[in-house]
C-alpha cells in the first residue's frame, strides 16, 4: 500500500475520489466539526502502539479509491441494506402469523372462531420459545465473534449473518405460504437459525466494532450515532416499502369480499381464516433484499481492520496458549479424569468472555491510584448492565408493542407499519440531527463541558440521565395513551433516548485499547444476550400475566420503575468519578494490549505508557526512523 501522504495532490485520483465521495466527505467533515471544539488538547505521542496503528491505518485508507476504502458511508449503507430487508416484510408477517395462529385455534377448538386474548397468550408463546432459544444459542457464539473479527476481520463475519439470515428468511417464507395453521416448532426453528451466527446482536456489535476501525477517538460516539441512525431509517423505510409491495399486489389483484384490507384496516380474529397469495408479496421482496444484502458483503463492502492488525491480534492469541505437556503413557483414570476436567474448563472459557468487562489491571494508566481504578472497574459495570438491560427491554418490548397495538388499539398491518417507520424515523433525526447540536452547542458552548477521550465523562453522562428521564415519562404516556394519535406522540418522544446506546458504547470502549476493540463488543454482547435471554421472558410473561388480570398496561408501569432505577444508577456512576461541570479531561494513555503478551512482557520492563518508548522497546532502528517520518505526515495532515 502506498505510505504517500494524504496531502499530494495527485492530479487524476484525487480528482476522481472528490467526485464519487463528496457525500462521504460533507458527512465526514461535519462530524469533525460538531467534534473539534470538544477535543482535549492530547497529541499523538499521548496515542498508545495500538491507536497509533489504526491511526496510520485511517490516514492511509484516504488515499484508498473510494469503493475499497472502509467508510462510515460503507457501512452505515450496509446497516441501512439490512435494516431495510428485515423490516420490509415484518408487518405483514406479523399479521400473517396472527392468522395462522387463529386458525390453529380454530383448528384445535370447538367453535368456528378464535378468541384475541387466545390468538396473543398463542403468538406470545411462540415469540417466548424463539427468544429463549435463539439466546442459548448465541450465547454459545457470540463470544468467541468479536475476539474472532480482531483475527480475522469483520467482513468474513457481516457475510455469515447476512447469509444466515436468507436462509432463515426462505425457510419461514415456506412453512407460512405451504400450510394453513402454524407450524410452532418449524417457526421456531427457523428464527433459531439466525442464531448459528449471533442474530442481530453479533450484528449490532461488529457494526461497533467497524465504526471503532475507522473513526478517532473524538469521533467515536457520532459515528455510532450516524450508523445507528441509517439502521434505523432502513427500519423505518422498509415497513413503508412493504406497505407498498403489498399495495400494489392488491391492486393487481380482483379483490374479494374476504380480504381482509377489503373492508377496513384494523383486524377482526373471527376472520383469519383465508390468507391471499398476495400477501405474501412483502416477504418475497424481502427475500430478494436479503440476496442483494450477500452479494454487497460479499463484493463491495471492504474490510475495516488492516492486515497488520489482524496478524498482530493472532499472534498475542497464539502467545497466550498454555504450553502443552505430553506423558509416554497415560491410564484410563487419567483419560477419564482429563475428560471431566476438560468440560469444567469449557464451561469457564463459556464465562470468560464476561473477565475483560472487569478492566484488567494492564489496561491501569500508571499515575492511577488502585483506589480510583477500582472506582473506574465498578462504573464500567453499572454502565455495561445498563446498556445490556434497555437492549434487553428493546428486545422483549418489539413483539409486546405489536400485540398491545393490536388489542389496545386494533392496529392492522398498515398501522403496524406506520408504527415501525415513526418510531425509527424519530431516533435516526435524533441521532444524526440533534446529537450534534446538544453535544457542540448545548454541552460545550452553554454548560462548558469537556470531552474527556479514555473516561466517562459529563457529556456522556446528560445524553444517558436526559434518555433514561425521556424513558419514564414514554412508558408512562403509553401507559394512558388513549387513543393511536397520543400513542404515537410518546413514540415521537421516545426518539429522545436513542442517545443511550451509542453514548454508552463510547464511553465503554475509551477504557481499552484498540486491538481489544472487536473482544469488548464481543464480551458485551455476550452479556447482552444472557439479559436477551431472561428478560425478554420476563416481559412477556408480565404481558401475559396483565392479560389475565384485563390490565395490559401493567407492562408499561413495570419498565418506568425500571427507568427510574437506571437513572440512579447512571447518577451513581457519575458520583463514583467525581464528575462535575468543572472536571477537566487528563492527559493519560492507558496499557497497550501488547503489555499482555508474555513473550512482549517478559525482559521489557524499559516500557512505558508513552507511545514512543514502547515502540522502541521492540522495533529495529530502520523502521523506527521510517516510524517517525509517518508521525511527522500523520501530525501535519491532523494540524
Amino acid at each position: 500500500m502506498s505510505e504517500t501522504s494524504p496531502l499530494i495532490d495527485r492530479k487524476n485520483s484525487v480528482k476522481f475520489n472528490t467526485i464519487n465521495t463528496d457525500f462521504e466527505g460533507n458527512l465526514e467533515r461535519a462530524a469533525n466539526d460538531a467534534y473539534e471544539a470538544l477535543i482535549d488538547d492530547v497529541d499523538d505521542s499521548d496515542l498508545d502502539e495500538d491507536a497509533l496503528w489504526l491511526r496510520e491505518q485511517r490516514n492511509l485508507n484516504k488515499t484508498t479509491h473510494w469503493i475499497k476504502r472502509p467508510s462510515l458511508i460503507m457501512i452505515g449503507l450496509t446497516g441501512f441494506l439490512f435494516a431495510f430487508a428485515n423490516g420490509s416484510a415484518e408487518a405483514s408477517r406479523k399479521i400473517i402469523l396472527f392468522k395462522l395462529g387463529c386458525n390453529s385455534i380454530i383448528k384445535d377448538g370447538l367453535h368456528h372462531f378464535c378468541d384475541p386474548s387466545e390468538t396473543e397468550i398463542l403468538i406470545s408463546n411462540l415469540q417466548l420459545a424463539t427468544t429463549t432459544i435463539s439466546s442459548i444459542f448465541s450465547i454459545l457464539l457470540i463470544s468467541k465473534i468479536g475476539a474472532l473479527s480482531d483475527k480475522y476481520g469483520r467482513k468474513p463475519f457481516l457475510f455469515f449473518i447476512f447469509f444466515t439470515f436468507l436462509i432463515s428468511r426462505v425457510f419461514k417464507y415456506y412453512l407460512m405460504s405451504h400450510y394453513d395453521y402454524l407450524k410452532f416448532a418449524c417457526i421456531v426453528f427457523a428464527d433459531v437459525l439466525v442464531s448459528c451466527s449471533g442474530g442481530l446482536m453479533a450484528f449490532l456489535s461488529l457494526l461497533n466494532c467497524y465504526v471503532s476501525d475507522i473513526a478517532e477517538v473524538h469521533q467515536r460516539s457520532y459515528f455510532i450515532g450516524v450508523s445507528m441512525a441509517f439502521f434505523f431509517a432502513g427500519i423505518s423505510i422498509g415497513p413503508i416499502s412493504g406497505n407498498l409491495v403489498l399495495s400494489l399486489s392488491k391492486k393487481a389483484k380482483t379483490s374479494k369480499p374476504s380480504d381482509l384490507l377489503t373492508r377496513s384496516d384494523s383486524l377482526d380474529f373471527s376472520a383469519y381464516t383465508n390468507i391471499e397469495d398476495y400477501e405474501f408479496n412483502p416477504l418475497r421482496f424481502e427475500l430478494i433484499l436479503f440476496f442483494l444484502l450477500v452479494l454487497v458483503s460479499a463484493f463491495i463492502l471492504p474490510e475495516s481492520r488492516s492486515q497488520k492488525a489482524r496478524r498482530k491480534s493472532r499472534t498475542m492469541s497464539v502467545s497466550e496458549l498454555p504450553v502443552l505437556q505430553t506423558n509416554e503413557t497415560v491410564s484410563i483414570t487419567k483419560k477419564v479424569e482429563d475428560f471431566f476436567k476438560s468440560v469444567v474448563k469449557e464451561a469457564i472459557e463459556l464465562l470468560k468472555p464476561i473477565k475483560v468487562l472487569y478492566i484488567p489491571l494492564e489496561f491501569k494508566p500508571a499515575h492511577y491510584s488502585m483506589e480510583r481504578f477500582q472506582r473506574e472497574r465498578i462504573s464500567l459495570i453499572v454502565m455495561t448492565i445498563i446498556d445490556c438491560l434497555l437492549t434487553g427491554c428493546a428486545m422483549g418490548m418489539g413483539e409486546v408493542m405489536f400485540l398491545y397495538g393490536i388489542l389496545r388499539f386494533n392496529w392492522g398491518s398498515t398501522v403496524l407499519a406506520y408504527y415501525i417507520a415513526v418510531s425509527c424515523a424519530s431516533r435516526a433525526l435524533v441521532l444524526v440531527g440533534l446529537a450534534p447540536v446538544l453535544n457542540n452547542f448545548v454541552y460545550h458552548k452553554v454548560f462548558k463541558f469537556k470531552l474527556m477521550k479514555r473516561q466517562f465523562d459529563m457529556i456522556d453522562f446528560c445524553n444517558c440521565f436526559g434518555g433514561l428521564i425521556v424513558e419514564v415519562v414514554v412508558f408512562i404516556g403509553y401507559a394512558f395513551a388513549p387513543t393511536t394519535l397520543a400513542f404515537f406522540g410518546f413514540i415521537v418522544l421516545g426518539g429522545l433516548s436513542s442517545l443511550i446506546s451509542p453514548t454508552l458504547n463510547s464511553a465503554i470502549v475509551k477504557y481499552y485499547p484498540d486491538s481489544k476493540t472487536g473482544e469488548l463488543f464481543g464480551s458485551i454482547s455476550f452479556v447482552k444476550n444472557l439479559f436477551n435471554l431472561l428478560i425478554p421472558v420476563a416481559l412477556l410473561t408480565t404481558y401475559k400475566y396483565s392479560l389475565r388480570i384485563h390490565y395490559p398496561q401493567l407492562i408499561f408501569i413495570v419498565l418506568s420503575v425500571v427507568m427510574v432505577l437506571c437513572s440512579l444508577a447512571i447518577t451513581g456512576v457519575k458520583v463514583l468519578l467525581n464528575l462535575s461541570s468543572s472536571s477537566s479531561p487528563e492527559v493519560l494513555t492507558r496499557s497497550s494490549s501488547f503489555a499482555s503478551v508474555p513473550s512482549l512482557r517478559e525482559g521489557s520492563s524499559e516500557l512505558s505508557h508513552n507511545r514512543t518508548n514502547s515502540m522502541v522497546s521492540f522495533e529495529d532502528p530502520k523502521k523506527i526512523t521510517d516510524l517517525h517520518r509517518k508521525n511527522s505526515n500523520i501530525s501535519q495532515y491532523r494540524n
